[in-house]
């Protein structure tokens, strides 16, 4: 049996929450209208011997390419799409007008490609949630 997930960003879902967040039943992802969604690659700090170095390099840039495919079969978003967004940590907000997107143009729920960044919108929802 496969139960519906919902998820909800309540202040910052940075990180791994994001992953979390956009793992959500598709229709079901919601964020508060002030919190905010950080994305970015994964990093790491490494010392040694040059081979020591590009093993580690090796292991973060296949991580990387991994958490595009998750975030890809989550959002319906291609990977080279979900690659410059997270090329860069940057963070997702409701500061941009929603315009109107068909399915295959949503990342998230409310998430569009502006300026080179996605950036989440979902003030409406909560909106329609309060009395």
């Amino acid at each position: 049996i496969r139960n519906p997930i919902s998820t909800l960003c309540v202040g910052q879902a940075a990180s791994m929450a994001s992953l979390l967040l956009a793992a959500g039943e598709k229709g079901q992802r919601r964020s508060l209208p002030n919190s905010r969604i950080m994305l970015h690659q994964p990093s790491g700090g490494f010392q040694g011997q040059a081979s020591d170095i590009r093993i580690h390099a090796e292991e973060i840039t296949r991580l990387s390419k991994r958490l595009n495919q998750i975030y890809a079969k989550h959002t319906g978003q291609p990977e080279n799409l979900i690659g410059s967004c997270c090329g860069q940590s940057f963070l997702i907000d409701s500061t941009v007008p929603l315009p109107v997107l068909t399915d295959e143009q949503l990342m998230l729920d409310y998430c569009v490609l502006f300026a080179g960044i996605c950036r989440f919108i979902n003030a409406h929802w909560l909106a329609k949630q309060l009395p």
